[in-house]
């Protein structure tokens, strides 16, 4: 975990930030499949085959199980900060196009900040904490 107020500094120098996702369409295919062959390689807790043929594919839910088999890093920049009535973040939407919400507890474990190594003056890098940004 990155500690506070090193992640303070960060959001305010604007940074961006890789985050851990899933691949929805992958996900989707993937339950479909299972659809079609009716082979559920998932306990029938984890993915109920009747719920899925009575509902809409707009409105599926997709199992956490299906979201880890299908994970990716994402990059994207803050949208919003939330603060406590203590006036300390608490929660930090980030993302690209569709925004992902963050607790403080997750950065530098499924949230890493990308900084250039001449930038990554507290070794986050070296640490595991952060990633190294390229220039592409």
């Amino acid at each position: 975990m990155i500690p506070y107020e090193i992640l303070k500094e960060l959001l305010i120098q604007g940074v961006r930030f890789s985050y851990v996702s899933y691949d929805h369409k992958k996900a989707v295919a993937e339950i479909k499949a299972i659809k079609e062959t009716g082979i559920n390689p998932y306990p029938p807790s984890v993915i109920d085959l009747t719920h899925f043929l009575s509902v809409p594919q707009t409105y599926w839910m997709i199992p956490d199980e299906v979201k880890n088999n299908n994970i990716v890093w994402r990059a994207g920049r803050v949208w919003q900060i939330f603060f406590n009535k203590d006036r300390r973040i608490c929660r930090v939407k980030v993302g690209n196009r569709y925004a992902k919400g963050f607790q403080v507890e997750d950065f530098g474990v499924t949230v890493k900040p990308m900084l250039f190594k001449s930038d990554d003056k507290y070794d986050l890098i070296g640490q595991g904490l952060a990633i190294e940004e390229n220039l592409k």
